[in-house]
């Protein structure tokens, strides 16, 4: 978030908002000059603060505590949650991290659905996700792309099997893996495996 002085053709109130690392890093090398103090919610992808002191501005971070997310990021939420409804459309939310300490908080923004569920992450183990909030909502991802990395194909093709038998059952499953997508390193073999494994046992009948 930056939040620029006047005398630039922009008011002191500017705000520009951005989540993942392309586009934060986009937002960044665009609307940070020097003398900029740029608050960033921690935590934030390690390559923020650097990209921001590189383009003169000076990193503030703020830890996100639950307090601070329902005053800051829920009444958002919410306008882009009813935004959707009333145009008919499912709304998913693109998040990466621990979300267990808010997500009663999202349910109730009427939110559909949670894209890039990552299981190693505090509070996100499958299983309590699915038993706790699995009536509510949505769940994409959860295939774990690090250890799609570490793992041999059998190990690949299981870990699939054992994440679609927790979060397939009673709906609200789409398996894909844990983060926006499968990191370079992933070998290939494991990929294949992934996805061949979901076509033979992720279908709904």
């Amino acid at each position: 978030i930056a939040a620029h002085t006047t005398g630039r053709g922009r008011s002191a109130s500017t705000i520009h908002a951005s989540s993942a690392a392309n586009t934060g890093a986009a937002a960044i090398s665009s609307m940070v000059f020097p003398g900029d103090e740029v608050i960033l919610f921690d935590p934030a992808y390690d390559s923020y603060a650097p990209a921001i002191a590189m383009n003169g501005g000076k990193p503030v971070s703020i830890q996100l505590s639950p307090p601070l997310f329902r005053r800051f990021v829920i009444p958002y939420l919410q306008r882009f949650v009813d935004l959707g409804h009333e145009f008919g459309k499912v709304v998913l939310l693109h998040t990466d991290g621990s979300l267990r300490a808010v997500m009663t908080d999202l349910i109730a923004t009427g939110l559909d659905g949670i894209q890039s569920v990552q299981p190693y992450c505090t509070g996100m183990a499958l299983g309590g996700l699915k038993r706790d909030f699995g009536q509510d909502l949505t769940f994409f991802g959860c295939i774990d792309t690090q250890r799609l990395i570490e793992s041999t194909a059998d190990q690949a093709r299981q870990l699939t099997i054992d994440t679609l038998n927790l979060m397939k059952p009673g709906g609200g499953f789409i398996a894909s893996p844990s983060h926006d997508y499968l990191l370079p390193e992933t070998p290939v073999e494991n990929v294949i495996v992934m996805y061949e494994t979901i076509r033979e046992f992720g279908a709904y009948a």
